[in-house]
């Protein structure tokens, strides 16, 4: 089978802000082409797309947690309320679930997180409904431990959840768990050098006017760019059966809509890009045109940062072809807020809006 997948590239501005810090509280960062840039790692981008507060994909929605036995719990107690109270019931669950997901420590929690779908948390309270009372009512511990680790062993992996179908599972203490992600993303990086200063603040008593608190931290300015790619036929072996469709226009808006909230009370930065450049590959290795800024970008006296690196990702997105061949490419369409200079027959198309960029792409993956 062909593999299918979309690709964003998203060029986006950024007042000051410090939304993906370190451990050491300062704004994330690597060197590139020789030079410091600031950057949003991946993970950050993905929670804030997991939980942007208007874009939901419904249920079955996901959930990571070091304690799904809380849910089942939770779960159970509308079924069976006097099941749950049973002294035994708690302890079988965590050994079932251990089976399953990897050790408990001496907090009762999961060693390692576990990322589950709703469905996923209901089928398994289902299997344990029905032979739970049967094991809690085993007097010797050595015996009701090997059976709660037999509970669910009818369980199967899968799931109905689009954003556990998107962003996968990996549970390294178990073999047969897994879910490999429908998306790929790199970390973004700013197309400039670095513009990171110090904000010093300070907490003032409001009624007698005296310094109460004197801090600092690092906060920046950036115009970032970054790629996110999903991979159409991965999702629909995650998802069969699902509204793939639907999936994938949820993802990519989200993919473009949602910005880390980190330090969003002091310093709000929630912007929309400049510049999105969707492409459509069948059979082609996916990309990240981040080469493409290499050497950091400058602004001019009549071009913004955020114009030169939009003026600079569609110059080598032409010329990669150019070497390579098209791998695959069977569409790419620009949505921007930006006048770009267009060349007489431009591979890059213009979209109205991201709906509409999004019809032409969906209509492309539908022809496979």
């Amino acid at each position: 089978m062909t593999t299918s997948c979309l690709e964003l590239h998203i060029l986006q501005t950024y007042p000051s802000s410090r939304l993906n810090r370190g451990e050491d509280g300062s704004a994330k960062s690597i060197y590139f082409g020789g030079s410091p840039r600031l950057r949003i790692s991946s993970q950050a981008q993905k929670r804030a797309e997991r939980h942007h507060p208007h874009l939901r994909f419904g249920t079955p929605q996901g959930v990571r947690t070091k304690q799904p036995q809380d849910v089942i719990l939770q779960v159970l107690t509308e079924t069976n309320a006097d099941l749950v109270k049973l002294e035994q019931t708690p302890h079988v669950i965590r050994t079932a679930l251990s089976a399953l997901y990897g050790e408990y420590d001496d907090k009762n929690r999961l060693k390692t997180p576990v990322f589950l779908g709703d469905d996923e948390l209901h089928r398994i309270a289902a299997l344990l409904a029905v032979h739970l009372g049967r094991v809690t009512s085993i007097q010797d511990d050595r015996e009701r431990t090997a059976a709660a680790l037999l509970l669910l062993r009818d369980l199967r992996s899968g799931t109905a959840s689009p954003d556990l179908a998107l962003y996968g599972r990996f549970v390294a203490s178990q073999d047969g768990w897994d879910i490999e992600a429908a998306t790929s993303y790199t970390h973004a990086i700013s197309t400039h050098r670095a513009n990171n200063v110090t904000d010093f603040f300070t907490a003032v008593d409001d009624l007698t006017g005296d310094s109460l608190h004197l801090g600092q931290m690092d906060i920046s300015a950036p115009t970032m760019y970054r790629t996110a790619v999903l991979d159409i036929s991965q999702l629909q072996r995650n998802l069969p059966g699902g509204d793939v469709q639907t999936v994938i226009r949820m993802w990519a808006t989200r993919a473009v809509s949602s910005t880390p909230n980190g330090g969003r009370h002091g310093t709000f930065a929630s912007t929309q890009p400049e510049y999105v450049l969707l492409v459509v590959r069948r059979g082609g290795q996916p990309l990240t045109y981040a080469p493409a800024f290499e050497q950091a970008v400058y602004r001019d006296q009549h071009r913004s940062i955020a114009q030169v690196s939009a003026e600079r990702l569609e110059d080598y997105a032409r010329r990669l072809p150019l070497l390579y061949g098209q791998n695959g490419q069977v569409s790419a369409q620009r949505v921007t807020l930006l006048t770009l200079p267009v060349p007489e027959h431009d591979s890059i198309e213009t979209a109205s809006s991201l709906t509409a960029a999004l019809d032409v792409a969906l209509k492309e993956l539908q022809r496979e």
